[in-house]
């Protein structure tokens, strides 16, 4: 087996986690405010569901959606959100 996840797209982090996100397990991700939180789970989220082609469900407490959508689309066209 060359991995036992599904890769995240970052290297440290699967090797962190294991071997990338694990079936039937929850990968929670904690830090202060503004740290980061969001930024890596849109990507990772991003990274496997365009480069690996596996749904991805995305759930945040937080933010409201419009600001959410407004971060995914700004990740995926590469323009600055403000």
């Amino acid at each position: 087996v060359d991995y036992l996840g599904i890769p995240t797209g970052f290297t440290r982090f699967d090797e962190a986690c294991g071997g990338g996100i694990r079936r039937k397990s929850v990968c929670l991700i904690g830090a202060r405010t503004g740290v980061g939180k969001s930024v890596i789970s849109t990507n990772v989220a991003l990274h496997v569901s365009s480069k690996l082609f596996i749904p991805v469900l995305y759930l945040d407490t937080e933010m409201d959606i419009g600001d959410q959508r407004n971060r995914m689309l700004a990740n995926i066209s590469n323009i600055k959100i403000n």
